[in-house]
This record gives structure tokens, C-alpha cells and sequence, in this order.
């Protein structure tokens, strides 16, 4: 992101590139949620304002990580990199990150607060969003951190994230957590 801030259109860039990365590597896990939405009879135009509502969530957290990096523009890389993975690290031990991996891998919570019509439809999506972000803000940290712009990082990066989301759910977070500890010292060394 170095020198997006710079650029007026620097926002628009970004957002460019963030909202088809989180779609390509959010989406996946979220297919039981969508199919569930889908088959419970909520028909296409409600799918699809569910994931328009799931994807608009995404892009808040991109706009805020956008103006989070702005004054991080002059740290250097190999520290910013392994201090973020580090965060990323002591964030999958979190209370607030169990809490968003329970409702996010739980696609009932989501009828809880279930709302009629396509505006109801894009709420519930970005409810759901935003506590998928909250289970994968971490993850999605390490991963803007080590290099967003790699198709294989961006590969590893959802492949843990499928497996913690629909895979294996808690029982993936302290081995992540430990991975992703691991891999900030081998950035920082």
C-alpha cells in the first residue's frame, strides 16, 4: 500500500484489489452459510443481497485497513511485517476471536436476527460479515502483512482459513496461532 495514500484515486485502488481478494478468499467459507440462505427460501435476489450485504462488510474493514496503514508508511518493512504477523498470532487467542469464529461457523446465529426483503437480506449478510471479519482479521493481517499480492500466500492464507472456518473451527486456532508466530520470526529474522 506504500504510496497509495499519496494518489487521489489511491482509496479506489485499493478497494480495486481488496474487495476481489476478500471475495476470492472469504466466499468459500462462507458457501454453507450462502447455501443455507439460498435453500431456506431466501430465492436469488435475496442470495444475492445477502452476499452484497457479506461483501460490503469487507469493504468497511478494507477502507479502515487502509487508514490504519497510512501512518505506517514509513516503518520498515520486515518489522511492520513480523509485528503485524505477531499480532496476528496473539489475535487468534482472543476471547473476541473465539466469539466471531463460533457465530461465524454457526450459520443459524445468522437467523437470529433474521430481516424480511432484500434489505433485510443485505443486513444479515453484513452481520455476517462482519463476524467473519472478526474471526479472520488476524489471518487477514499476517496476509497484507507477508504479501497480499502473492496468489500463494493468498492460497495458504485461505486454505487455513477454510480449514478454522468449516473445517476444523477451534480445534485450527492455537496450531494457526502458532504458525503464524512461527512465521513472524522467520520474517523478522
Amino acid at each position: 500500500m506504500r504510496g497509495m495514500h499519496d494518489h487521489p484515486m489511491g482509496l479506489v485502488a485499493y478497494l480495486g484489489s481488496w474487495v476481489p481478494m476478500s471475495a476470492a478468499m472469504m466466499l468459500p467459507s462462507t458457501l454453507p452459510t450462502t447455501a443455507l440462505v439460498a435453500k431456506l427460501g431466501a430465492g436469488r435476489v435475496r442470495t444475492t443481497a445477502f452476499v452484497i450485504g457479506y461483501l460490503l462488510a469487507w469493504s468497511a474493514l478494507g477502507v479502515v485497513a487502509f487508514g490504519l496503514a497510512w501512518p505506517l508508511d514509513s516503518v520498515d518493512d520486515r518489522v511492520l511485517a513480523a509485528t503485524a504477523i505477531g499480532l496476528a498470532a496473539v489475535y487468534q487467542l482472543t476471547r473476541l476471536k473465539r466469539a466471531c469464529l463460533e457465530r461465524c461457523r454457526s450459520p443459524l446465529a445468522i437467523f437470529r436476527g433474521w430481516r424480511a426483503g432484500r434489505l433485510g437480506a443485505v443486513r444479515m449478510g453484513a452481520v455476517h460479515g462482519l463476524d467473519c471479519a472478526g474471526c479472520c482479521a488476524g489471518l487477514m493481517l499476517a496476509l497484507i502483512a507477508i504479501g497480499a499480492s502473492s496468489l500463494v500466500w493468498m492460497a495458504v492464507f485461505a486454505a487455513a482459513i477454510v480449514t478454522e472456518k468449516v473445517v476444523l473451527g477451534a480445534r485450527a486456532t492455537i496450531p494457526l496461532a502458532g504458525a503464524l508466530l512461527a512465521l513472524a520470526i522467520w520474517t523478522i529474522a
